[in-house]
């Protein structure tokens, strides 16, 4: 690969994965300052201008990143930036006037807990300034400017999360200081994004145009809303019944167990290049093999190192307000080990351009994810919620890898092992954290230690992996 391209992923997967990794590891400060039933509102609301912030961009950033690179008169690129920015804005601005006039009648008909004043004002308006910064920061990914990317997008991050600690500790101000820091830090960069935009394009609206876009974009949109409703569902559901305080408290576990995704996801980015590269090629079989089996074995001992030590990690992490959690946070970590899966099967299926059973996989998640939530969330709550994005994933981990294995003949990624490696640690788990249950003592750390040995060893043996040597493609 050329060197210079790998550069610049490794760029963008650092501007994109630090804003969130910050989240994470301001937990302990902001679990200290706010209640559980504040991160509940953030959570949910959050949660809400996801599907918000997918309509009113209509996927027009796929189409835009897509075809830029199909003119070749810099002139032409700007006008097309120019357009699609000048589409966005003006959606953008429609948007948030309907949902300013209807949000407070659908808040009042559905009886939701959290008031549309100010928390959803707040929240919407954040979403509004938040969508300005789609189309310069695709203006930085067209020209190849790697390290604008992350300069932009981690200041931002870092802006936001300074002006929230300043307000929510030292102003006192609870959970309107991180609705107040997002929003002053948006206005900021508002500023920033605008600039950007105006130096690097020619603001016409062109309709013939606009009209080729949504052509190309509007098909993508059911599989942007299928992922979210995957992702943040369970949240929304858990609105209608359990307390804000429950739904703070599974907040706050999804968002560490959900740590491991964030690593899963950084060192699969390092794979993908790799996969596309071997797809129609000689030895691909055994490259992805190998791929598959180091990959997956090294997300398998993560997960059940950070579900073995959760509780540990909890007590460091969080406020002993948020404790409650601690036994969804390994149901979360195993979701993650199936999301891990499905990275590298949906990167081959991408490479044989077989897009519409990634589509089918996804759309069965999500039929699943809301069916389990619908009736596990009313009988046990936040467990319900964490069992049903577990579900989910599975069934689309098996979905995928059947389709592979039946239809397209590739027998070589066996989930056997992975299967009997996750029994094995899920059983574990279970005694420690069910079982067991006893207060953190040095000797139940020994025992821990100890079967993390254990299932090193039979994962080393089974897969036949040594983790101290690099493995070779």
């Amino acid at each position: 690969m050329n060197k210079n391209i790998f550069k610049n992923i490794s760029f963008y997967t650092i501007g994109a994965l630090i804003p969130k990794a910050i989240g994470f590891f301001l937990l302990p400060i902001f679990t200290r300052y706010l209640s559980p039933d504040e991160y509940g509102i953030i959570n949910y609301t959050e949660s809400i201008t996801l599907f918000l912030f997918a309509i009113t961009i209509l996927s027009l950033n796929t189409y835009l990143l897509r075809h830029v690179f199909d003119y070749e008169k810099e002139e032409d690129r700007k006008k097309l930036i120019g357009n699609v920015f000048l589409f966005i804005t003006f959606i953008n601005f429609v948007m948030l006037a309907i949902e300013l006039v209807l949000f407070p009648r659908i808040i009042s008909a559905f009886d939701i807990k959290i008031d549309f004043n100010p928390y959803f004002i707040l929240a919407l308006i954040n979403n509004f300034l938040h969508i300005f910064s789609v189309v310069p920061l695709i203006i930085f990914r067209y020209k190849g400017k790697a390290k604008n990317f992350v300069a932009v997008n981690i200041t931002h991050s870092f802006l936001q999360i300074i002006l929230s600690l300043i307000l929510v500790i030292y102003l006192d101000m609870g959970v309107l200081g991180r609705y107040y820091g997002s929003l002053i830090s948006n206005i900021i960069f508002l500023i920033v994004y605008l600039i950007i935009v105006y130096n690097n394009t020619i603001l016409k609206l062109n309709l013939p145009q606009i009209k080729e876009g949504l052509v190309f974009s509007l098909p993508l949109v059911p599989g942007t809303f299928l992922s979210i409703i995957i992702s943040v569902s369970d949240r929304i559901m858990l609105e209608r019944f359990v307390s804000l305080t429950d739904l703070g408290i599974y907040s706050v576990a999804n968002t560490l167990g959900m740590l491991l995704q964030i690593l899963a996801y950084s060192s699969y980015l390092t794979y993908e290049p790799i996969i596309f590269s071997k797809i129609g090629k000689d030895g691909f079989a055994d490259s992805i093999y190998k791929i598959k089996t180091f990959f997956m074995s090294i997300i398998i001992v993560l997960a059940f190192l950070y579900a073995l030590f959760s509780k540990e990690i909890l007590t460091i992490m969080v406020s002993s307000k948020f404790m409650m959690g601690v036994k969804v946070i390994p149901i979360i970590i195993l979701s993650t080990v199936f999301i891990s899966g499905n990275y590298l099967f949906g990167t081959i299926l991408i490479g044989f351009k077989k897009t519409n059973i990634s589509f089918l996989s996804n759309t069965a998640g999500a039929i699943i994810n809301i069916m389990v939530n619908l009736f596990m969330i009313p009988l046990t709550g936040i467990y319900g919620a964490a069992l049903s994005t577990l579900t989910s994933y599975f069934i689309m981990y098996c979905f995928i890898y059947y389709y592979l294995y039946q239809h397209m003949g590739i027998d070589y990624l066996s989930i056997n092992k992975d299967m009997l490696l996750i029994l094995v640690g899920s059983g574990l788990i279970y005694i420690f954290h069910y079982y067991i249950d006893l207060d953190i003592t040095f000797f139940l750390i020994m025992y821990k230690i100890i079967a993390v040995f254990f299932f090193i060893i039979l994962i080393s043996k089974l897969n036949n992996i040594k983790f101290i040597n690099n493995i070779k493609f």
